[in-house]
C-alpha cells in the first residue's frame, strides 16, 4: 500500500478551512429557518419540508464538527480521530434525507395524477420499504468511510485486501444513488409525458417535473461527488472545495426551491407569492387535452 493511498485516507478531512466552515454553517442555518417557516405554514406533503430541515440541521452539525477538525492534527489522537470519523459519517448520512423526500413527492404525484387513495397504514408501509432500500444503500457508503477512518488509528491493519473492501463499498454505494437518481429522472419524464392523467381537475405536470428533475439534478451532483471521492486518490475532488461546489451548492439550491415553492399541490406546483384561484382553464403537459389524456 502506498503512501498515496494512505494519505488519502484522511483526504476529505484535510486542509479544511475553518472559515468555509463557519460560513456554511451560517448559509444553511438561514435556508433551515426558511424551510422551517414554510413547513409551518404547508397542508400536505409535509414529509418532504421535515427530510429537508432535518439536512439543515445535519448539515449545520456537520460542518461545526469540520471547523473543529480544521484545528486538529493526527498528532492529537485519540481526540483527531472522533472528529474525523463523525464529520465523515455525517457528510455521507445527510445524503439520505434528500433522496427519501423526493421519492416522496414522486410517489404522491403519481397517485394524485391516477386519482389513487392510499390509506394511511399503507402509505407508512410504503415509507417503510423506501427508508429500507435507501438505508442499506446508505449502510455501505457509511461502513466504507468508518473502515477508512479506522486505519488512522490502526495503520497496521491496513492492506490492500482492506483498503479495497472499503473503497468497493463506497463505491457501490455511490453508484447505485448514481443509478436510482438515473431512473428518477427517466420516470419524471415518462410521467410528464405519456401517463394517462385520471385525476378529475386541471392538473400542470411540466412544473411539476420541472421541480422534481431540479431536486433530482442536485442530488445527482452530490451523489458524483461521492461516488468519484470513492475511486479517486487525490487532488481536488476530494479536498475542501469539491465540498463547497459538489455538495453545499446544490443541497444550499434544493433548500431554496423547497422554501420558495408551495408543495401543497402537486398538481399544480407555485411559487410561495403566488396567489391560487379556485377555476381556472385545464393546463395538460405538452398541450395534451383531458380527452386525450383519458382516451
Amino acid at each position: 500500500m502506498s503512501f498515496t493511498d494512505q494519505s488519502s485516507i484522511t483526504a476529505s478531512t484535510s486542509n479544511i478551512s475553518r472559515a468555509a466552515s463557519i460560513a456554511y454553517v451560517v448559509l444553511y442555518a438561514l435556508a433551515g429557518i426558511a424551510v422551517f417557516i414554510r413547513l409551518l405554514r404547508v397542508k400536505a406533503n409535509r414529509f418532504a419540508h421535515v427530510c429537508y430541515l432535518l439536512l439543515a440541521l445535519i448539515r449545520i452539525g456537520t460542518f461545526v464538527v469540520r471547523a473543529v477538525v480544521s484545528t486538529l492534527t493526527p498528532s492529537t489522537q485519540p481526540s483527531y480521530t472522533g472528529p474525523v470519523l463523525a464529520a465523515t459519517i455525517l457528510l455521507v448520512a445527510g445524503f439520505l434525507l434528500i433522496i427519501e423526500a423526493i421519492i416522496s413527492l414522486t410517489l404522491k404525484w403519481i397517485l394524485l395524477l391516477r386519482a389513487i387513495e392510499v390509506k394511511r397504514r399503507t402509505s407508512f408501509r410504503l415509507h417503510q420499504v423506501s427508508h429500507l432500500l435507501l438505508g442499506g444503500i446508505i449502510a455501505l457508503g457509511v461502513v466504507g468511510a468508518v473502515q477508512q477512518v479506522g486505519f488512522i488509528t490502526h495503520p497496521n491493519t491496513l492492506t490492500p485486501s482492506a483498503w479495497n473492501t472499503a473503497k468497493a463499498l463506497r463505491t457501490a454505494s455511490g453508484s447505485l444513488f448514481l443509478g436510482i437518481l438515473g431512473a428518477e429522472i427517466c420516470l419524471v419524464g415518462w410521467i410528464s409525458r405519456f401517463m394517462v392523467i385520471k385525476v378529475e381537475r386541471p392538473v400542470n405536470t411540466r412544473k411539476t417535473a420541472c421541480l422534481l428533475v431540479g431536486l433530482t439534478i442536485c442530488c445527482a451532483v452530490e451523489a458524483g461527488y461521492k461516488l468519484w471521492s470513492a475511486i479517486t486518490y487525490d487532488g481536488w475532488i476530494v479536498k475542501e472545495g469539491a465540498i463547497g461546489v459538489m455538495v453545499v451548492l446544490p443541497e444550499i439550491l434544493a433548500l431554496i426551491f423547497v422554501s420558495m415553492v408551495d408543495l401543497s399541490d402537486l398538481g399544480d406546483v407555485r411559487f410561495v407569492w403566488q396567489r391560487r384561484v379556485e377555476q381556472e382553464p385545464a393546463v395538460e403537459n405538452f398541450g395534451r387535452s383531458k380527452d386525450v389524456e383519458s382516451a
